[in-house]
C-alpha cells in the first residue's frame, strides 16, 4: 500500500525541488538580492510548474476513484465533459 503514493509523491517533490532551485538561479542572474522577493518568486514559479502537472493527474485519480473505473476510462470521461 505504500508503493503507490511513493510513485506519485517522489517525482512531485523532485519537480518541486528542481523548479525552485532553477528559478533561484535565474533570479540570481537577474541580480535580485532580496531574499524575501527571491523566495516568493521562486515559490510561485515552483507552484505553477507543479500545479500544471499534478492537477490533471489528481482530477483523473479522483474521477476514477469516485466512479470506480480505470484511470483510462476516467480520462476519457473528463475529456468528454
Amino acid at each position: 500500500p505504500v508503493a503507490a503514493p511513493l510513485t506519485a509523491v517522489t517525482p512531485q517533490w523532485s519537480l518541486m525541488y528542481c523548479s525552485y532551485f532553477y528559478s533561484q538561479s535565474l533570479l540570481e542572474k537577474l541580480d535580485i538580492k532580496d531574499n524575501v522577493t527571491r523566495g516568493f518568486l521562486s515559490g510561485a514559479f515552483c507552484g505553477l510548474v507543479v500545479a500544471t502537472i499534478t492537477a490533471p493527474s489528481d482530477a483523473i485519480k479522483i474521477v476514477a476513484q469516485n466512479e470506480r473505473v480505470s484511470a483510462r476510462t476516467a480520462m476519457q470521461r473528463l475529456f468528454k465533459r
